[in-house]
This record gives structure tokens, sequence and C-alpha cells, in this order.
């Protein structure tokens, strides 16, 4: 992962060149670069079957839906609680942040799916 610190202490190894970070920045993006999410990918991933997914199986797949007058649906699952991890935030040092909330829990299971054409159908 590639940070604008990450790049400027590269460019000073190499170059002997101290850079600030704004202006590692304005390099970056005049090279066509942005700052994005990168996507994840699994480790394992199999090229060939992944090939065969979109070129074979895919294709046969919508064309059996379509000559049956039906629809194809991605479906997925989520459950959420209400005491779920509230994750970690700025705060002043030696003061721990307090996150309010009630004593009750509940959770919510849902089941979603949506359509090639982005039709979406959920149940609770």
């Amino acid at each position: 992962m590639w940070t604008r610190a990450g790049v400027g202490d590269l460019i000073a190894k190499l170059y002997r060149v101290r850079l600030t970070e704004q202006g590692v920045g304005k390099y970056l993006r005049r090279w066509g670069l942005s700052f994005r999410r990168p996507d994840k990918r699994a480790v394992g991933q199999d090229a060939e079957a992944v090939r065969v997914w979109r070129e074979e199986t895919w294709p046969a797949i919508r064309a059996k839906a379509k000559a049956e007058g039906g629809e194809v649906l991605f479906a997925d699952q989520v459950g959420i609680r209400s005491d779920q991890v509230t994750g970690r935030t700025w705060g002043a040092q030696g003061c721990t942040p307090v996150v309010r909330r009630t004593g009750n829990r509940f959770s919510v299971n849902a089941m979603t799916s949506i359509s090639a054409k982005g039709r979406m159908h959920f149940t609770r």
C-alpha cells in the first residue's frame, strides 16, 4: 500500500531529495494517479475459472433465464446486532472516549438479492 509518506521516503532514498507530503501528492496527481480504496482479490483466485464463468457459465445461465421468462438474482445474507464492536475513534490523550447506548440488545437478519438490471428484493 503506497502512501504519500511512503512515496516520499522512496524518492528520498533513490534521489536524495526530500519532498513534503503535499508535494508528493501534487506529483502523483500530475502523473495521473489518485488516492483510491484498493480492490480486495482472493489470493487463490483461478484466472481460468473466472474466464470460464464470464465466457461460458454466466451467458448460459442468462440465456436459460431469458428462455424460461425468469430473472437471475444474486443473493446475500446479512446479520446486524445492536451490540456490535464500535471500532476506534480519536479522543484526548488519557481519556477513553465513551459511546452511549442502551443495554437492550437486538439483532436483525436480512436476505437481499439484486438482479443484473438493478431490481432489488429483500426479506427480514
